[in-house]
């Protein structure tokens, strides 16, 4: 987006849009609006961690946030370590061992402007950053999920063919199966087998993509599964280990849209509006981080429906 301005709370803070034991509920903003961020949710601490990204003038950040849910306070609690220094379009999650972690993401000081492959571990008491591994190739663009019931195995659909998986205890990296078509703006979610799906993106000359592929951790294979009847790109995924992943948000088809579509791994269904309810508007270039144990999620920033204008809400979507 060009030109792009910030936004603030739209409703106000609290106001749920959607019914019942499901929704969409705005609960606050970020201390600046940040597209592109990377977010994890860490359950030692309950609450979201926002890195990076850029801000409502398009330039790359390096600032470290935290969001509590329960009173929808934010501040900034640090700034990310120089090398990498400011970054924007690098992915986040937290496995639950008390830590998040980014992977991957560009670095506009390296060689005029580089891809990373870097790994880092960041401490959210301290906001303290240590680089602890490489991914095998450079990349951005990408999406991250962690593995249920195991601490040590996150992984990431990188915004180009691959999906890598990262051991944060014994500090190392690898591919799953063989490449996949090259795609940015990804979404990948855990499925019922612990597995990663990455969904939809975005070819970088510009084709719009519906494919689902299951990345087989196990067995070491990737696998297209299905086309769905729509592109979808430019959104994060949820996935609670169960058969469902969810997409809010994101351009469908092309056009910015309001409501969060799902996807059943086992039927092979996708639902473009699942009904759980609906953002104020269109948003896309966000991103998603789950709380599996109480069964949501979180949507951070990206950029309003208007193509311009950044935002700094904080959604939570329970499902």
């Amino acid at each position: 987006p060009q030109g792009a301005s910030s936004a603030g709370l739209v409703p106000p803070q609290g106001v749920s849009l959607g019914g019942g034991s499901t929704g969409v509920t705005e609960v606050g903003t970020l201390p600046s609006p940040r597209d592109y961020p990377g977010a994890a949710y860490v359950p030692s601490q309950g609450k979201v961690y926002v890195v990076s990204g850029r801000d409502s003038s398009q330039n790359p950040t390096d600032t470290i946030y935290e969001f509590d849910p329960s009173t929808g306070n934010s501040s900034q609690i640090g700034t990310m370590s120089d090398p990498p220094g400011p970054m924007e379009f690098l992915s986040a999650t937290a496995p639950g061992d008390g830590f998040l972690y980014t992977m991957a993401g560009h670095d506009p000081d390296l060689q005029g402007g580089s891809n990373i492959p870097d790994v880092f571990r960041i401490d959210p008491s301290d906001a303290s950053m240590v680089k602890i591994a490489e991914l095998p190739s450079q990349s951005d663009r990408g999406d991250a999920c962690a593995r249920t019931g195991d601490q040590s195995i996150i992984f990431l659909a990188e915004g180009n063919q691959a999906v890598y998986w990262i051991d944060v205890v014994a500090e190392t990296t690898g591919q799953i199966g063989s490449d996949l078509l090259q795609s940015w703006y990804v979404g990948v979610g855990e499925g019922p087998d612990g597995d990663p799906y990455r969904i939809g993106g975005k070819e970088p000359l510009g084709a719009a993509r519906a494919d689902v592929n299951r990345a087989d951790y196990s067995a070491d294979t990737t696998t297209q599964i299905d086309t769905m009847p729509s592109t979808r790109y430019s959104t994060s995924a949820a996935g609670f280990a169960g058969s469902t992943i969810y997409l809010p948000g994101g351009l469908e088809d092309g056009s910015y849209v309001d409501y969060i579509s799902s996807y059943d791994v086992d039927s092979l269904t996708y639902t473009s509006d699942s009904g759980i309810g609906n953002f104020p508007h269109g948003l896309a270039y966000h991103d998603v981080c789950v709380d599996k144990a109480n069964n949501r999620f979180f949507v951070v920033g990206g950029v309003h429906e208007d193509g311009s204008t950044i935002l700094d809400t904080v959604f939570e979507v329970a499902v």
